[in-house]
């Protein structure tokens, strides 16, 4: 019996927590910080996670105090700067791989082609994470 009642409150505080994530989706800015902080702390209340609860109180009061528009902007931009880095370095290293995999091709070794082959796809999917994160940020 106590398994299902934990699986009941697993259940509320994961649709409780959906309902939050769709709240904050529409909103930008200091808003859409403190919304984000307030679900935490509804979760963390939920589940009486005391230690949770404070520290995020002080946050979003530290939030509320402190948040400019002008701050999350620039917090914005240097999160973009850093991602548009991350995508420029992995560009760099796809590059390095296909002339590492059109010498190892040349040369007839197979084991290096599908070394180069396989970083080539990683650099890839990392990219495209990369730029998805990019365009939900």
């Amino acid at each position: 019996m106590k398994s299902s009642g934990l699986f009941a409150l697993v259940a509320v505080v994961g649709m409780g927590s959906m309902a939050y994530a769709d709240d904050c989706s529409a909103l930008a800015g200091c808003a859409k910080k403190e919304c984000e902080i307030n679900k935490q702390l509804n979760i963390a209340k939920s589940v009486n996670n005391t230690g949770e609860t404070a520290r995020l109180s002080m946050v979003l009061e530290k939030v509320k105090a402190t948040c400019t528009e002008e701050s999350v902007d620039a917090k914005d931009e240097r999160k973009t700067e850093k991602i548009e880095k991350k995508i420029a370095e992995k560009k760099e290293d796809i590059a390095e791989h296909q002339e590492d995999l059109a010498e190892a091709k040349a040369k007839g070794k197979s084991e290096k082609v599908m070394k180069y082959q396989h970083k080539i796809e990683e650099d890839q999917a990392k990219i495209k994470r990369l730029e998805n994160e990019l365009s939900t940020h």
